[in-house]
């Protein structure tokens, strides 16, 4: 089965060797735009004889690897520098480095003992250097690093992770379920690619949750490979997935503060509840489209339209779902992006601060609060209005906050505005009793 470690591993090698062919062609010159398979194969000025070895090395070492620096010899069919070495699984790996670069870079090593890489410049014509072995001692791997990091926690409808990827790793975090047998299965995979959220120092954490996994007690274990094969032990952990139900919508009620915007009189609030989840107008909410409401920190700027409501019952709260007025989806007063803020206490009805009051933030603009925009403005495609139709769940931020009164902030409307319409809010949770 071809994994979608496999598939990162394959996009790699494909960039690298199209990286490689094209420098090869441009060194090659005319000869390699003939059209003649022979002739392009052909290396030219090939003199037979190998290059010169690098001189004045210099190491830096680095997380699980290194980067070699030197002085290139003075040939001119040198065409690159390959270094050589043995990753700690056995596997033989090699970098290259082109006659425009002064350095090479080791990567997937764990060990921090002294290691030694073989580095030789090789030219046009594949005729080698001698030799030349430079001892490297990287210090703890990325792969390692993210590892040491790696905490479990209970989660709405799974099992939650949060680690620190500083180093930004491709690679794969499995979560094993243990069965009746005492045996650790692959559960769920987590693929880290260079378009996933990454860590931008030491101590920024990235989230994630394995869902779908049923209430009850059960041993789970993470573990991490890397793009390089390497693969760490297991953290585990005897976990309860919480259970996650649709908050009743029969406690909703509206509870506007002073500072929120007026709706149409044919579209209060309380129609974010009716259960009418496609229907056109006026079975929406819809606020009015032009409202003047001043600074309302932590926000620093005026005329940021909000709503206000009441749960009717505390609950710790997992997600939101937002449905679009589907007949208008993603055009016009659509909300696109926004955050939504919470209390467990009555709400002063100014309305004038999100600061203090027990007000928490639990739903952050990026990257959970927003729709996002079609891929065609003002024409979604089939698959983006079937998304519409099902709903845009909205991840709350963890660890889940108990509130009854939320805030909704719209940030901009999908036309730019700060006006919305929303077809139906979805609260999910657990009731607190």
């Amino acid at each position: 089965m071809v994994t979608m470690l496999d598939k990162i591993r394959k996009k790699m090698k494909i960039t690298v060797k199209w990286h490689y062919l094209f420098l090869s062609m441009i060194l090659m010159g005319p000869a390699a735009c003939t059209g003649d398979d022979d002739e392009f194969r052909v290396p030219v000025a090939s003199d037979g004889i190998g290059p010169g070895p690098v001189t004045e090395v210099a190491v830096t070492n680095l997380p699980g690897g290194a980067r070699i620096s030197y002085k290139l010899p003075d040939d001119d069919d040198a065409l690159y520098v390959e270094a050589l070495y043995t990753l700690d699984n056995g596997t033989q790996a090699s970098s290259r480095s082109s006659i425009f670069e002064n350095s090479v870079l080791i990567e997937g090593l764990r060990s921090t003992e002294v290691q030694q890489v073989t580095l030789n410049v090789v030219d046009n014509g594949e005729n080698r250097s001698e030799s030349l072995v430079v001892d490297v001692q990287p210090t703890t791997a990325p792969i390692d690093l993210l590892f040491e990091s790696l905490v479990l926690a209970e989660d709405f409808g799974g099992v939650r992770i949060e680690f620190i990827n500083q180093y930004q790793i491709i690679g794969e975090v499995q979560l094993l379920t243990r069965d009746e047998t005492g045996v650790d299965v692959l559960n769920q995979s987590l693929f880290l690619t260079d378009e996933s959220p990454q860590s931008q120092s030491e101590t920024d954490r990235i989230g994630h949750t394995f869902r779908g996994l049923k209430s009850s007690e059960k041993t789970y274990s993470v573990q991490v490979i890397d793009r390089f094969d390497n693969q760490t032990e297991m953290i585990s952990g005897t976990l309860t997935p919480l259970e996650e139900i649709l908050i009743p919508k029969s406690t909703f009620a509206s509870f506007d503060l002073d500072t929120d915007v007026p709706t149409f009189p044919q579209t209060p609030t309380r129609l974010l509840w009716d259960d009418n989840l496609l229907g056109g107008w006026p079975q929406l909410y819809h606020s009015i489209d032009v409202h003047s409401v001043p600074v309302i920190p932590p926000y620093t700027e005026p005329d940021i339209f909000m709503f206000t409501f009441d749960l009717g019952v505390n609950a710790k709260i997992s997600r939101f779902k937002v449905y679009q007025r589907f007949q208008e989806a993603y055009r016009r007063l659509n909300v696109h992006q926004f955050e939504i803020w919470g209390t467990p206490n009555e709400p002063d009805r100014a309305g004038t601060s999100l600061e203090g009051n027990g007000w928490v933030k639990l739903v952050e603009n990026i990257p959970g609060g927003w729709v996002p925009k079609p891929a065609v403005i003002g024409a979604p495609n089939q698959t983006e209005l079937d998304i519409a139709e099902a709903g845009h769940d909205v991840i709350a931020l963890f660890p889940p906050q108990e509130v009854r009164y939320i805030r909704f902030v719209s940030l901009e409307a999908q036309d730019g505005t700060r006006a919305m319409q929303i077809g139906e809010l979805e609260v999910f949770g657990q009731v607190i009793e």
